[in-house]
């Protein structure tokens, strides 16, 4: 199992809160360019820009994650942790 960054589901979180590149950029002390770079995954964040980016929008370090299995396939529901509802 591996878990891996998604700027997807920063893109979609972030739309999701209205909120543009420039606001979250502001907000989470990280520039609107290494968040652009972050959603279009040219670049793997630090920890420390998870971090800010999740404690600016409120939300776990988790929520921005993929968790694949061994051959690379996506998990999702309870295979990766999580309770389906």
């Amino acid at each position: 199992m591996a878990v891996f960054f998604n700027g997807k589901k920063l893109r979609d979180t972030r739309k999701a809160l209205s909120l543009t590149q420039e606001k979250l950029a502001e907000s989470s002390g990280l520039s609107d360019r290494h968040l652009r770079t972050l959603e279009t995954r040219q670049v793997d964040p630090s920890f420390s820009s998870v971090f800010r980016i999740c404690r600016a929008v409120g939300i776990s370090m988790e929520e921005l994650a993929t968790v694949t299995d061994e051959d690379g396939e996506e998990m999702s529901g309870r295979e990766n942790g999580k309770q389906q509802s």
